[in-house]
């Protein structure tokens, strides 16, 4: 069953109008992001800030519902700016490579 048009709402908490184009924020490196698993960097490589976010949830293959998920965890962690935005929210911190120290 392929994705429709009906089933990608109109806006999406945390983000906004799905009509938005979305952009890779500029200090984000996928490769240094630990949490990011194939499907999350995936649905990355097609943010492009060309096409609307609707279009790459469409284009994705993935479940609505699957890669709404994954565009607002990316969203959470820093990864994507909304229009206008030259930094990612104060909320968002980029993964570290590094693990934190450990008690001693």
């Amino acid at each position: 069953m392929s994705p429709s048009l009906s089933n990608v709402p109109a806006e999406i908490a945390g983000i906004g109008s799905t009509q938005q184009k979305l952009r890779v924020s500029p200090g984000f490196d996928p490769l240094k992001a630990t949490v990011l698993g194939p499907q999350e960097y995936f649905v990355l490589s097609r943010i492009d800030g060309l096409q609307t976010l609707r279009d790459v949830l469409l284009t994705t293959g993935l479940p609505v519902d699957r890669a709404i998920s994954i565009v607002q965890r990316l969203r959470a962690i820093g990864a994507l700016l909304i229009p206008g935005e030259t930094a990612p929210p104060a909320t968002a911190t980029a993964p570290s490579s590094t693990p934190p120290p450990l008690a001693s």
